[in-house]
């Protein structure tokens, strides 16, 4: 592995085969009343479990996030803090309500935003009471935990529906909470008549813990040879939940594989970070975090108060919905990758030509699909040699460029498309459009 990828593996969902080990995970409550705080996330309680490894951190009143999804290679975990550093931190303009929903004329009460475009929200009581700081934790004893800690922005609602409310835990929030393993999930919270509270809740380990559930994104991407099928795993979390399938992808969210963001910028904001310029959307955030060598967060951006140099400035690029669409990884230094999937081929479509001159000549932005080392076929926006073929042999295909003194790689959104029609959808997107033209806006000093 290379050490780009060691150091952004954290930023990715794990790769390796499926596994059932509980992932916990970094505060997302808060407690009650004068208690109330915000909490960086927690580093001192790494554990554990089985051949899985994962953060462990305590949240109000002892409740613990869990997750059962893959394992996790043991790596350094990245730096506490995070530099975010994006052009609008303020709340996206409000999207219409869809019409999947109860009240498809009314916006989302409270702030709450919708993680898709067809979010189905009840005209009642119940959904119109849901706030993000109001959802409580149950302990392990039955009693409060606290509460969630947060903005709407970081737990976009995926359905309100019979009493229950998905939020999901958004790309943004992992990444600028510097969590260790950025597996996303849904946490469901039951009405009971005076308070939302958390579903799920369960003794472990001397102490309380709740699992999220996948979106129908993330069980597609994330679908091996020889895995039960995306459906059959969202049947058992509806069985899990005691909802039939109407119910349940009102709450969890609808069938698709890619929730994209459909609605253009009405302008776009020049930003910066490490040695890259750009622009992005202006309804939407970025965020900075740069890695010395050993994995710690230097005290600037080009030089730690110990005098390492910065290995790798990571910026990620979101949607108004706090989904990642974009990655862009700018090293000193260039790995001889090498090629885990050999013999396999790739294509490429959308190919737009950009600013950026590597090594080998201009460089362009186009998405790529071919299969990746575990079986399925994978398909990312990235920066390619504008000379490239459209299809060939995928250990041919550049996937890091020198470009000036640095190293650039561009990654976007990672889907597992289960036909060409919906590629193709993917291709007329509005994030797609977005992942270009930020692209095309690059400029590196």
């Amino acid at each position: 592995m290379d050490r780009i990828e060691e150091l952004m593996r954290a930023a990715d969902p794990a790769r390796e085969a499926p596994a059932t080990p509980p992932f916990r995970r970094a505060d997302v409550l808060r407690r009650p009343a004068s208690e109330a705080r915000r909490r960086g996330a927690r580093r001192d309680h790494l554990a554990v479990w089985g051949a899985a490894v994962g953060v462990a951190a305590a949240l109000g009143g002892g409740l613990l996030l869990a997750h059962q999804w893959r394992a996790t290679p043991q790596l350094p975990a990245p730096p506490a803090s995070t530099t975010s550093d994006g052009a609008s931190e303020e709340t996206p303009s409000p999207t219409p309500t869809p019409s999947g929903s109860v009240a498809p004329t009314t916006e989302l009460p409270n702030g709450l935003v919708p993680a898709h475009d067809d979010v189905w929200f009840d005209d009642s009581a119940a959904c119109r009471a849901l706030e993000v700081g109001s959802v409580v934790g149950p302990g392990s004893d039955g009693r409060p935990a606290g509460y969630l800690e947060g903005e709407p922005w970081q737990f976009p609602v995926t359905g309100c529906v019979d009493d229950m409310a998905g939020l999901l835990l958004s790309d943004r929030w992992f990444f600028e909470s510097g969590i260790d393993d950025a597996v996303l999930g849904i946490l469901v919270a039951r009405w009971d008549g005076d308070m939302w509270a958390l579903e799920g809740a369960r003794d472990q380990d001397g102490g309380a813990t709740v699992t999220p559930y996948q979106s129908w994104p993330m069980l597609a991407r994330y679908h091996l040879p020889g895995d039960p099928s995306p459906e059959e795993r969202m049947a058992a979390q509806y069985a899990e939940l005691g909802v039939d399938q109407v119910t349940g992808e009102r709450l969890l969210g609808r069938q698709e594989v890619a929730w994209t963001y459909p609605t253009p910028a009405q302008a776009w904001t020049p930003g910066a970070a490490g040695p890259v310029e750009f622009s992005w959307r202006d309804d939407a955030a970025w965020a900075h975090r740069a890695y010395t060598a050993d994995g710690t967060l230097p005290s600037s951006s080009s030089e730690s108060s110990s005098g390492a140099a910065t290995a790798m400035d990571v910026i990620e690029f979101y949607d108004p919905r706090s989904k990642r669409v974009a990655t862009l990884m700018v090293s000193p230094d260039g790995e001889d990758l090498a090629c885990e999937v050999p013999d396999v081929t790739y294509r490429m479509e959308g190919r737009a030509a950009t600013s950026l001159e590597s090594s080998d000549g201009p460089l362009a932005v186009a998405l790529v699909t071919a299969p990746e080392v575990l079986g399925p076929e994978v398909t990312l926006t990235m920066l390619v040699p504008a000379s490239a073929p459209g299809t060939g042999q995928w250990c041919d295909l550049p996937r890091e460029h020198a470009v000036g003194d640095v190293v650039v790689r561009l990654s976007g959104a990672e889907y597992q498309f289960g036909s060409e029609e919906e590629r193709a959808q993917y291709l007329a997107s509005q994030e797609f459009a977005d992942v270009v033209r930020l692209a095309q806006s690059f400029t590196i000093d």
